[in-house]
């Protein structure tokens, strides 16, 4: 306990808890003076709460009745807080009367002083616990039993607040146990929690970055700018932050808070379809708001479809962010008015400049290519550059260079993603694919479109409006085997090494209703947010024609559909769909493609082609053979690979080369799973190959037909 001198007025320190220490003399003269008017005074109680008493000096004045000491204390207290510049937690709590503070201090005693406890536990018998109860916290606070109001009228309104709550609410009103809930307690000694509950987070004024600090459009910056304002004067309660995964809504919401002289308290919350909050907040978060000059800002996470309820705070009167993402919906009370800001994607300087500031100081090799290569919001480019730097670290480096970036970014999307999709090695470049040039025609503008998104995006938005976005949605259709998932990992290595990922249909799709789009939201939103390359493999089974309602499985199905529809033309991403079957493919999604690229079985120069980039250096089948078995054998690119793999094994196993029968066999066998007659059945692979001839012109003239 500090010591106190009075001469005027009290000499204290201007803290906060300087201001507690005041009131814990008065809460122990008061009790001491109640004690006595009413002869339940012992030489041990007096000599505790005297002990409080003594640190006054010189010693405090007698005063006629409980009423004339109450009031003494009061203005005493007023004079000390008037020459006080410090903001004082329980000045905060402007709309309470002295007595109502007094209360509060009295109820939280025991938290400085045990031995308060045991004076209660003495005082409230039979009634067991160290707590002092409603009677008890009003016959001390009032003074005396003739002053107008009661004990239950002066608590309740602490109650409802959240500044007092009870430990046995089903008690009679008198007899129950009160207490000051500790992170208000903790916040009324100046000292609030980093973390008061689970799911909230403290951050300090001092901590949050100043607007003039901020990246963002000028325009969005000015809209920034004018919302503290708007906030501080009462025009508007609520300020709705809405977010894309990965921005930095904390950044701004801590920004907006420094610029109202506040710090911000977190606090998770979720909503269900009905609009009431899954997580509420705890019945004391708005007196701790109050008291340690907090901004609330409440984080939504939701699903397409789900509403969340901004809650109100009891015990506060200041007011209230919500970051909420750009998925679901928020209501807010109609008596409170709210401004919405969205958050925008960063453009390519934008990105440039938070780069630079998230390498704190590091130098960055390659900015340009990092800049263009990861198209990340805010929040996504912190996390990275962090890591980034550990992996330039590991390396004996003190520059990040764009291969750092990647390795980070591998590690982070794989957090993200592996439970919806898993990650494909992007290799290869466009020479080591064998196409049709129709289908290398495509797989070109493909390549140039993805480049060229967000200049297209910049350059003509004004002519083409929000529907044109930074995102590219391709189809490749074409049987199996015929190089669709090996031209997606090509792209992606083309594109300055993106990451590929499958997605799982197995963890996608669902049974359950609602589950399939759920899953789909999940893992489109991720990827779109990490900037990944999403690859879609049997796309069909997802975008299956919808169908005439019949049933609620065909409603249901339909619904997925056109969840799939509206989501694929808002996605910000670069998305690959496959399908062996085309014609089952709703019209709709092709319409909403930007590219199509076609993929047709080899013809047999192609086949001889893809031979000659799978056998390895030094192998030793004749090139007569692999012409024979090009144009008679009518194979997929995936095929062949199988083929060279089967007898390459076979091959080692024998301890050589491989020769023509090693191939010839693993071709057999990849005829014998396609249910087809093997061509060289009757053909000795060790025997010279013919060389053209009227078998050769029959196989040609089938492949033909074929």
């Amino acid at each position: 306990m500090t010591s106190i001198s009075t001469k005027q007025s009290f000499s204290a320190p201007r803290t906060a808890a300087g201001h507690l220490s005041l009131h814990l003399v008065a809460a122990a003269r008061l009790l001491e003076s109640y004690l006595t008017a009413f002869g339940q005074a012992t030489d041990e109680r007096l000599r505790f709460l005297a002990s409080y008493s003594g640190q006054i000096q010189p010693p405090l004045p007698e005063v006629a009745d409980l009423t004339g000491e109450r009031l003494w204390w009061n203005r005493k207290l007023s004079e000390w807080e008037d020459s006080c510049e410090t903001k004082l937690p329980l000045l905060a709590l402007e709309t309470l009367a002295f007595n109502a503070r007094l209360t509060i201090v009295v109820a939280g005693a025991v938290e400085e002083d045990s031995r308060f406890g045991s004076v209660f536990e003495d005082l409230q018998a039979p009634i067991l616990g160290r707590r002092p109860t409603v009677e008890t916290l009003g016959r001390i606070a009032l003074t005396d039993r003739s002053q107008t109001g009661d004990p239950w009228s002066l608590c309740r309104p602490l109650l409802e607040a959240g500044l007092l709550e009870s430990l046995d609410p089903d008690a009679p009103r008198v007899d129950q146990r009160l207490r000051v809930p500790g992170p208000v307690w903790d916040a009324i000694r100046g000292e609030p929690a980093d973390q008061p509950w689970p799911g909230t987070r403290i951050r300090r004024e001092s901590d949050c970055t100043l607007l003039s600090e901020l990246i963002y459009p000028q325009s969005f910056l000015e809209q920034l700018e004018r919302a503290p304002a708007m906030l501080a004067e009462g025009r508007a309660r609520v300020l709705v932050i809405r977010h894309a995964e990965g921005a930095d809504f904390e950044e701004l919401a801590g920004a907006i808070a420094r610029q109202l002289r506040r710090g911000l308290i977190l606090c998770d919350a979720g909503a269900e379809s009905t609009g009431t909050p899954a997580h509420t907040p705890p019945a004391s978060m708005g007196p701790l708001c109050q008291t340690s000059q907090l901004l609330p800002l409440f984080v939504f996470e939701l699903k397409p479809g789900e509403t969340g309820m901004l809650p109100r705070l009891p015990g506060y009167s200041g007011p209230i962010l919500a970051a909420v993402n750009l998925d679901g919906g928020i209501r807010v009370d109609r008596r409170d008015a709210a401004l919405n800001l969205q958050i925008p994607f960063p453009t390519r300087m934008e990105r440039e400049h938070l780069w630079l500031r998230a390498a704190e100081g590091a130098a960055l090799e390659g900015l340009e290519e990092i800049r263009d290569r990861f198209q990340l919001q805010a929040g996504h480019i912190q996390r990275l550059a962090g890591a980034a730097r550990l992996c330039a670290d590991l390396s004996g480096r003190s520059a990040v260079r764009a291969a750092d970036v990647r390795a980070a970014g591998r590690i982070l999307n794989r957090q993200a993603l592996e439970r919806l999709a898993q990650p494909v090695s992007p290799r290869g470049t466009w020479k080591d694919l064998v196409t049709a040039p129709g289908t290398q025609r495509a797989l070109a503008d493909l390549e140039s479109r993805c480049r060229r998104r967000e200049q297209l995006v910049e350059n003509f938005r004004s002519r083409f409006g929000a529907g044109l976005n930074r995102g590219v949605r391709a189809l490749f259709t074409g049987s199996s085997g015929t190089g669709k998932t090996m031209a997606a990992g090509i792209l992606a290595n083309e594109l300055g090494g993106m990451e590929l990922y499958r997605v799982d249909l197995a963890s996608v799709v669902n049974k359950y209703i609602g589950e399939t789009e759920s899953n789909l939201h999940e893992v489109l939103a991720r990827a779109e947010a990490l900037d990944v390359i999403l690859l879609i493999d049997e796309g069909d089974s997802l975008m299956g024609r919808r169908t005439e309602v019949k049933s609620s499985n065909d409603r249901y199905a339909n619904l997925e559909t056109n969840f799939l529809l509206q989501r694929l033309e808002s996605y910000q991403g670069i998305v690959l769909v496959t399908t062996n079957q085309s014609e089952n493919i709703d019209p709709a999604f092709q319409r909403r493609m930007d590219v199509l690229v076609p993929f047709h079985p080899p013809e047999a120069e192609g086949r001889r082609r893809i031979f000659g980039l799978h056998l390895p250096p030094g192998h030793g089948v004749e090139e007569a053979y692999l012409n024979l078995a090009s144009r008679r054998c009518v194979v997929t690119g995936g095929q062949i690979r199988n083929a060279v793999l089967h007898a390459a094994t076979q091959a080692l196993e024998q301890g050589s080369s491989i020769r023509a029968w090693h191939l010839q066999d693993a071709l057999e066998r990849e005829y014998q799973k396609a249910g087809a007659t093997f061509p060289l059945a009757n053909h000795d692979p060790s025997a010279r190959a013919p060389d053209g001839g009227f078998a050769d012109f029959v196989s040609a003239l089938n492949e033909h037909r074929g």
